[in-house]
């Protein structure tokens, strides 16, 4: 079972040495012969599930705000793209939203970044079709109206109306979007779509009804499941090769640098302002 998008900086196993592959990225490995293409059933999705799932109060008439968690890293394509996202949609939205995660508002528990929020900004590691994860999941335990960035047929699995989808590479389109959500109160009037995808979570999309549901389809093969080679693990690129390894590591240090100049520091700066002027005595 593949639980983590494939990335550009890591080779991919040799999953033919098993004889089931159950993966959402049916395109990235379609080598296999037996490919069960499939949302995976995360185990750290239900470690923090009875946190989550306390009795959370649907939040009605108080002013709209949406979080979101993000943290500075800068390492792979998507983690730079998202940086930018949210410095674009902290820049237009100022304080409608908070900006929780390492290097920006760090936090103890996830839950106090979905508290008393009616919004949150969900943005996934990928954007691939069957690939979702404990990221969507927290934001309905919630019961928060997830904006998302994401799987690309999230309706397959949530109802349409639980959720707005934005493209991460209009941002401009997506505060539109947003701010059309919070004018029509999106939050409260798709309440039941939010609530029925919390049910969901908790009724079928369990741990252990994945299980079942994957030796099922094992017992209506016909075909043999059986391994197929025994290889070792998979070895990252920049292991590999050295001379890839330096010129990446030197592009990656670059990237990291630049972005944490442009968008980092400055949203980090943006924050620290925020917090002053919220705590500051008032006259």
């Amino acid at each position: 079972m593949t639980t983590e998008p494939p990335n550009e900086y890591k080779k991919d196993a040799d999953y033919n040495q098993f004889g089931l592959l159950v993966t959402p990225f049916k395109d990235r490995y379609k080598q296999h012969p037996n490919i069960m293409c499939s949302n995976t059933y995360l185990s750290w999705l239900w470690y923090f599930a009875e946190d989550f799932v306390k009795e959370y109060a649907w939040f009605e008439n108080t002013p709209a705000r949406i979080s979101l968690i993000i943290s500075d890293e800068a390492t792979l394509n998507n983690q730079v793209k998202r940086i930018a996202f949210a410095y674009h949609l902290k820049k237009k939205l100022g304080s409608q939203i908070d900006i929780y995660g390492r290097g920006f508002r760090p936090i103890k528990q996830k839950q106090e970044a979905f508290e008393n929020y009616d919004y949150t900004v969900v943005m996934e590691n990928s954007v691939h079709s069957d690939h979702w994860t404990e990221k969507i999941a927290h934001a309905y335990y919630t019961k928060c109206f997830p904006f998302y960035v994401g799987c690309t047929n999230l309706e397959k699995y949530f109802p349409k109306e639980s959720f707005v989808t934005l493209d991460i590479n209009n941002p401009n389109e997506a505060v539109r979007i947003m701010r059309n959500a919070l004018d029509n109160n999106l939050h409260e009037k798709n309440k039941e779509y939010v609530l029925n995808a919390r049910e969901k979570l908790m009724k079928e999309y369990t741990l252990d009804k994945g299980l079942i549901k994957i030796a099922k389809y094992i017992l209506q093969q016909e075909k043999d499941l059986s391994p197929i080679t025994v290889t070792q693990k998979c070895e990252t690129v920049l292991q590999s090769k050295p001379y890839t390894y330096f010129f990446k590591q030197s592009f990656l240090l670059l990237r990291r640098k630049l972005y944490k100049i442009f968008y980092i520091e400055t949203l980090q700066k943006i924050l620290r302002q925020e917090n002053q002027t919220l705590s500051a005595p008032r006259r």
